[in-house]
């Protein structure tokens, strides 16, 4: 053989060789995608095992003459389209309406389906059903996990529920579309805002949605709605639902007033609260006279100096004072907790934590696939049940995370949605893949 020849046959057999591997690792890559979807189902049974039940179970507000999808069908269509981070209606009719799909909602929901719910059928329906029922299995999910003892190792002090609340900003325009919005005048004109208050448990790295309140005015107002009454309505409704649950509740420097800590001190929950100087002058000019006195506790250690103060004048109350200095930043918080030289340091990265809803939580929704700001509706109510599913998806899309990060996968939200989306797309469920989703997951496997 020529050494022509060799080299041709040799560089056919490279080929083939590359071939093979290419469609080894494709196939690789497609098995993982499709594995990725049933770990999906099998967290959403395993956490949430009535979840299509509960979806089935809210009053159905259409004419009953003109369905052609039932509502567990709808709302899961919309959960699993923000699970694969569609990033609009248009979308999800483009993305999922395809045979692979199409057969695998078949099975998951037992039915004959032509095709996926429309967008629009979505949208009609969420401008009419009753978001207050969406809103009861947002705490049925909670509860869930409070039952699977989800947060057991990561309260306050082994006892209280860190409750995160602040306030998002989904959308604005200049005409007001959408009724309710907050009107705010600018240099340059006015600005109708579509807004949010959200509260979340804080979970070492995961923010679970609690529940979520529109700041929103009333068609007839005198005044404008504002954070600090939505909040008011926020945690008043938690209380009312979770009456034995024991909350340290967190927020930024505007949560920092009288009215707000009676009422958290009312329900007989704890508080860290941000103290910004200029919140009140009667606290830093008590807080400045007990330095100058030499009145603090204080605690140094390395760069860091702790000091704190049990019993801080407020108005008509008491308040304790936590301070944390280093390298040229200082962090104020105000508690209802008592302070000592053991438990401040420990306090103070709690209160630290309210930025988990920013980074964990809105960063997610804002930055990381799930188009917060995107306006689907302008419809109110279709607005609010837009939000609440993604309140649903973000929960479970969290679990997954932890799922595959027990197993030794450790990716973004980001890549583990569109492994999703490929495999919805690609391979169709079976029968027995189905069998193999109700097969319950191994408790080790499972962060709790």
């Amino acid at each position: 053989m020529t050494g022509r020849v060799w080299n041709h046959a040799l560089f056919i057999f490279s080929n083939k060789i590359k071939k093979r591997v290419k469609d080894y690792e494709k196939d690789k890559k497609r098995k993982k995608s499709f594995g990725s979807f049933k770990e999906l189902i099998k967290i959403i049974r395993h956490y949430f095992p009535d979840f299509n039940k509960q979806l089935s179970l809210i009053d159905d507000p259409r004419h009953q003459s003109y369905i052609t999808y039932k509502q567990e069908e709808i709302l899961f269509t919309r959960i699993i389209s923000y699970c694969c981070q569609l990033k609009s209606m248009k979308e999800i009719n483009r993305e999922l309406n395809n045979d692979n799909v199409i057969k695998s909602f078949k099975l998951l929901f037992g039915k004959e389906l032509e095709e996926i719910p429309h967008g629009d059928t979505i949208n009609s329906y969420l401008k009419e059903v009753e978001i207050n029922q969406l809103r009861n299995i947002l705490y049925e999910m909670v509860r869930h996990l409070m039952n699977k003892k989800f947060f057991d190792g990561f309260k306050i002090n082994n006892e209280y529920y860190h409750v995160i609340v602040d306030g998002v900003e989904l959308f604005s325009r200049k005409a007001q579309k959408t009724e309710g919005s907050i009107k705010k005048e600018h240099h340059n004109g006015t600005r109708y805002y579509t807004m949010m208050l959200l509260a979340v448990i804080e979970r070492d790295n995961i923010v679970i949605p609690l529940d979520f309140e529109p700041i929103e005015n009333e068609i007839v107002y005198d005044k404008q709605d504002c954070e600090q009454k939505a909040a008011k309505r926020l945690l008043k409704r938690i209380k009312h639902n979770f009456k034995r649950m024991k909350i340290c509740f967190s927020g930024d420097a505007l949560y920092f007033s009288e009215p707000m800590i009676k009422m958290v001190e009312g329900y007989c929950w704890k508080y860290i609260i941000t103290y910004k100087e200029g919140c009140s002058q009667s606290v830093t000019e008590y807080y400045d006279i007990l330095e100058k006195n030499n009145d603090l506790n204080s605690v140094v250690k390395g760069e860091k100096v702790y000091d704190y103060y049990n019993g801080v004048e407020f108005k008509e109350m008491k308040i304790n004072m936590i301070r944390l200095r280093t390298k040229g930043k200082t962090f104020w918080y105000a508690t209802n907790f008592k302070i000592n030289e053991n438990s401040i340091e420990k306090m103070i990265k709690t209160g630290r934590k309210r930025w988990k809803i920013e980074n964990k939580g809105f960063n997610d929704l804002k930055n990381k696939g799930y188009n917060l700001g995107h306006i689907y509706s302008y419809d109110e109510n279709a607005v609010k049940g837009h939000f609440i599913l993604l309140l649903m998806t973000h929960m479970i899309m969290q679990l997954m995370e932890q799922h595959e990060r027990n197993k030794g996968i450790f990716e973004t939200i980001h890549k583990i949605a569109l492994r999703i989306k490929e495999a919805l797309r690609t391979q169709a469920l079976s029968a027995s893949d189905v069998r193999e989703i109700a097969q319950p997951l191994h408790l080790s496997r499972i962060s709790l």
